[in-house]
């Protein structure tokens, strides 16, 4: 009779270590679940302002054999020119265009001032195309507003 009451026994914990074996992995699934509702009701995360205008800056190298690091530009309008200072292109009637991503075009110099330290690249069509400038604002900016301050200090693209 102990035999049989032994059996009956180890029968009841076997079937309440049965019974608690989805629950262990209940916690687990529920977290599961609630991972991907959250990651659908959020969605496609979308471009900031920042990643917006980063887009537009470009990193500037001489178009020489001895491609040196110049400094920085930006797109500008429709994206046909793009900006820099003077003392970034110096005297160089070519430069080496370089977009966040490492895609590369050289470029004219098409206009310079070097009282006011600005210059104008003329952007190759195959590397304009389908990008846009930064904006103009229309505002002046208030009190509070963002503002970013973008380029390549030092070499270091996309900063």
């Amino acid at each position: 009779m102990r035999t049989g009451q032994r059996q009956i026994g180890q029968r009841q914990v076997g079937q309440r270590q049965a019974q608690r074996r989805p629950q262990r992995f209940l916690g687990e699934a529920l977290a599961a679940l609630l991972v991907i509702v959250l990651v659908a009701l959020v969605g496609p995360a979308q471009a900031t302002p920042l990643d917006e205008a980063m887009t537009r800056v470009l990193t500037l190298r001489s178009a020489d054999v001895d491609d040196r690091f110049l400094g920085s530009a930006f797109l500008w309008g429709d994206g046909r020119v793009a900006v820099t200072n003077a003392h970034v292109v110096g005297l160089a009637e070519e430069v080496r265009m370089v977009d966040r991503v490492g895609i590369e075009a050289v470029a004219l110099v098409i206009a310079r001032d070097s009282v006011r330290d600005v210059a104008v690249i003329a952007v190759p069509a195959s590397f304009a195309d389908g990008r846009m400038g930064l904006p103009l604002a229309t505002d002046a900016p208030r009190l509070g507003d963002e503002v970013f301050a973008l380029g390549a200090p030092w070499g270091l693209s996309s900063a």
